[in-house]
Parts: structure tokens; sequence; C-alpha cells
């Protein structure tokens, strides 16, 4: 049987029916959708490529089996050139320099101090580091929550438990070096459970956009000499014009937008669904995450250090400006090294001695990253987890 017809075949199949969805036009039924799909006003290759092999019971030869291949965008030739090892080496060099750079900071910055770590004593108070946990993993349900949301925007649904599945093995994966891992693990994940790649993808991305805007927003809140800081006007801007952008361009109507349409049709979902109500309350629930991982740190500081120096809403800064330094430095696997020099640096300039600094510093990144392995375990490890074409 020749591979057009099988194609044509499968799309009767409701799992599906995402596919249709966004081959078809905007604004039509789904049967009138399918229609034109298989009308053959639709590449049928690219239908191929979307649907995996079925047989006339509607059943996914392989399913079990087969790796699933990350999604093809609409309207991408089949004969996209993959960029090689080569093509990436920028990538590789410019992460080394960050890491070398910030490694080297970090080093001349705790070297004085290194006595005193040694001589520093623990506390380990339960309740303070019990309470933080609690918040950290609050924060994590919500980032998660903000991006399901927002998945919604791009016509798009999922399941809250599917979509931390998807969300926590992307960005546990932003801890591998290579600066694409993340969004690797995004395209395969995001196909495996119906989401369109292209979607999933912009909404990630928007993600951390507004988390960098409502950093900013909160850092200037809480100090506003930082309004006058020539690094923090920078950032703002280059946070409003990437928000700009992302949300401006994928839009249909423009010139801008056509043209991107013609070419990568899945573009039209993308916002399709969203509206300025909707992007405010988006921002206002970004910004309620910083203020948790600032207190969630100072008690993580109350439950290693006695009587630790400064107040909450200095650890809320010092925290905040160390991840926007983190997000800022792209080419660095989560912010590794550049957060912590910046948080030591932080810390120290609102009164806390140098070793604890240190501590709480290195700390942090150790504290976190067990936290949000337990959480991705835990979501891993809940039944009914078979993506909807593997059931």
């Amino acid at each position: 049987m020749s591979r057009r017809p099988r194609v044509f075949q499968r799309l009767h199949q409701p799992r599906h029916d995402h596919v249709v969805r966004g081959a078809g036009e905007e604004g039509k039924t789904l049967g009138a959708q399918r229609q034109r799909c298989l009308s053959g006003g639709f590449p049928w290759w690219y239908l191929w490529a979307r649907t995996p092999l079925g047989n006339a019971s509607g059943a996914c030869e392989g399913c079990l089996t087969q790796t699933p291949a990350i999604e093809v965008p609409l309207g991408t030739p089949a004969t996209t050139r993959v960029a090689g090892r080569g093509a990436a080496w920028w990538v590789r060099a410019a992460q080394v320099g960050i890491l070398a750079g910030a490694g080297y900071y970090l080093i001349r910055l705790a070297l004085p101090y290194w006595p005193a770590i040694q001589a520093r004593r623990l506390t380990w108070h339960a309740i303070p580091l019990l309470a933080g946990s609690l918040l950290v993993w609050a924060n994590l349900a919500l980032l998660l929550a903000a991006w399901t949301v927002s998945l919604r925007w791009c016509a798009q649904r999922i399941r809250y438990r599917d979509a931390a599945r998807v969300w926590f093995t992307a960005n546990l994966a932003r801890f591998l070096p290579g600066a694409v891992w993340q969004f690797a693990s995004l395209a395969v994940m995001s196909t495996r459970y119906g989401l369109s790649t292209m979607a999933a993808t912009a909404t990630v991305l928007l993600e951390q956009v507004v988390l960098l805007f409502t950093g900013l927003l909160v850092l200037a809140a809480l100090t506003p000499s930082v309004l006058h800081a020539t690094w923090w006007q920078a950032a703002l801007v280059v946070a409003t014009i990437l928000g700009a952008v992302a949300l401006a361009v994928p839009r249909p109507g423009g010139r801008l937008g056509l043209w991107i349409e013609t070419r990568v049709p899945a573009v039209r979902l993308v916002w399709s669904q969203l509206g300025p109500a909707q992007l405010g309350a988006f921002t206002l629930m970004l910004a309620l995450p910083w203020l948790l991982y600032g207190v969630a740190f100072r008690l993580l500081a109350l439950g290693l250090l006695d009587h630790p120096a400064g107040s909450w809403s200095d650890y809320v800064v010092a925290f905040t400006g160390s991840y926007v330094a983190g997000i800022i430095a792209v080419f660095a696997p989560a912010g590794l090294l550049v957060r912590e020099a910046a948080l030591v640096k932080a810390l120290m300039t609102v009164g806390v001695g140098g070793a604890d600094a240190v501590i709480l510093a290195v700390a942090s990144r150790v504290w976190l990253t067990l936290l949000e392995l337990s959480a991705g375990a835990v979501v891993m490890a809940l039944p009914g987890g078979l993506p909807p074409g593997d059931a």
C-alpha cells in the first residue's frame, strides 16, 4: 500500500485531531479541516511525519518500542539541513568562556574566606528547612500552572499531570551542557503528549521572558536605586523587546505574520486565543515566584546558620538579582556559577559575611536542584502516565 492512502486513513483517528487542526484553516470545523487534508490541500509527507504508523484497527504499530520522533513543524521541507557538530562550536565556546569567567570570579570571592568557611558550623534547624522546601515545591507548581495556562492561548489542551511530565523533563534537561537539550527534550515530550512543538516552545520562551521582566520589576520595587543602574536599564529594554517580538511576530494579520504562516502554518495557533487581560494576569502571576523564592531562601539561611545577617527583603532582592543574572547568561547551563557569583556579591552587599554568603550560595544551588529532582521523580512515578498514543 502506498504511503499516501495510509496517511489519509490515519487522519480519521481521533488521536490525530491535533494534526488536522494544525493543518486546517482557523475558524473552520474539525470536519472541514480534515476534508482539506484529505483533498490534498496540505503536503502528505508532513502528515506522514506527524502521525505514527497506523493500521486498520486504529492501533499504533511499534508505539511502545519505537522512540518518538521530534515533531516536524508544519510546512518545514523534508530536506531541512540539520546542523552538525561544527555548526554549534561557537555555542560551546561561549559556554566554556562564561563558565570559566564566572568560576574564576567566584573563586576569587570565596578564596579569602576559605578558613572561615571550613570553621563554620551549620545548625540544621529542621522547621525552617522544611518550610522553605514546601515553599519551593509550591513555587514549582505555580510555574507549571502558568505554563499550562499559556498553552491554552495556542489552542492546546493538556492535563496538568501530563503537563508536569513534559515540563519537569524539559526543565531538568537545562542542566546539561549544550544549550539545546532543554528544547530537544521539550520537543520529544510535547509530541508524545499531543502538543504542538511550536506552541510548547513559544510558551516556555514567553514564560522565561516574563520572569525576567517581573524579576527586574521586583528588584526596582525593593531597591529603587537599581533604576539608575545601566545593566538594569539594558536588561529591561531587552526583556521588553523580546516580549513584544515574541507576541507580535506570530500574530496573524500583518505582512510578516502572513509570510511566516505561508511557510509554517502551525504558527497561526500561537497566541490565537490570547488577549490583553490574560497577558496582564500572567505577568502578575509570574511576579509571585520571586517573592516565594526569596522567602524560601531566607528560610534556608535560618535553617543552616545562627542569626544570619540581613532582612527578609534583602534575601528576596539577593536571590532575585542572582537568578536574573542566570537568565541573562543564556549560555550558562541553568545559570551555573553565574548565579552563585552574583548571589555571593549581593549577600555581601547587604551585610552577610563572606563565608556565610559562599555557604548560602552553594547550599542554595544544591538544595533547589534536589527539590526539583525530587518533585520531578514524584511526577514521573504517578500512575496513568502513558501518553495518549501509547495507552
